[in-house]
C-alpha cells in the first residue's frame, strides 16, 4: 500500500511541476500591449485635418516587435470599437468600423491603423464623414465608448466611456 501512495504522490508532484512550468514556456512574442485607459479617460488627442481625423490610443506597454504594421491593422479590424456620439445631437458612429484601407482614408467610412516608432501609441486615422454623412466638428464635445475584444497584439479592454473635444479643422 505504501508503494502505491508513493507512486500516486510522485504522479501528483510531477503533474504539479508540469502545470507550474507552463507559464514560463510562453514566448516573449505573444506578450500583448496594454491600453493606457487612465490616459484615454484623461483626454486623448483627436485631431481633424481636412477630410481626415486621427485618434491616438496610448499604450502602457508597446506593441510586440514581431507585429508589422499590416499585421496590426488586420488584427485590430473588428477588434476595436470606438463609438463617438455628439453631446449636442446624440448622433453616433463607430470610427473603427467601415472599410479598412492600407493608406490614407479617402472616402466616407474608410479608416486605417498605424503605430508610432516606439510602438507605444496606436493611431486610428479615419475619413471624417460616415457613409450616412455624419462628421466630427472641432471644438464640440463627443462622448466616446471604447472597447477592445480579444486579438493577437493588444490586451482586451472592457467597454469604457470618456469625452473628447476634437481640435483642428
Amino acid at each position: 500500500m505504501r508503494a502505491h501512495s508513493l507512486s500516486l504522490s510522485s504522479f501528483v508532484f510531477g503533474a504539479a511541476l508540469l502545470v507550474a512550468g507552463c507559464g514560463d514556456d510562453t514566448p516573449a512574442e505573444v506578450q500583448k500591449a496594454e491600453v493606457d485607459t487612465s490616459a484615454l479617460q484623461a483626454g486623448t488627442d483627436v485631431v481633424l485635418s481636412g477630410n481626415t481625423g486621427t485618434v491616438d490610443v496610448p499604450l502602457k506597454s508597446p506593441i510586440p516587435a514581431s507585429a508589422s504594421e499590416s499585421d496590426l491593422e488586420s488584427d485590430l479590424e473588428g477588434a476595436v470599437a470606438l463609438v463617438v456620439s455628439s453631446v449636442e445631437t446624440g448622433a453616433s458612429a463607430d470610427l473603427a468600423a467601415g472599410t479598412l484601407v492600407s493608406s490614407n482614408p479617402a472616402a466616407p467610412g474608410e479608416y486605417t491603423w498605424s503605430m508610432n516608432e516606439e510602438r507605444d501609441t496606436i493611431t486610428l486615422e479615419f475619413y471624417n464623414q460616415t457613409p450616412g454623412g455624419l462628421t466630427l466638428k472641432a471644438g464640440r464635445d463627443y462622448d466616446v465608448q471604447f472597447a477592445v475584444t480579444p486579438n493577437s497584439y493588444v490586451m482586451s479592454v472592457a467597454a469604457m466611456s470618456f469625452t473628447v473635444t476634437p481640435s483642428g479643422g
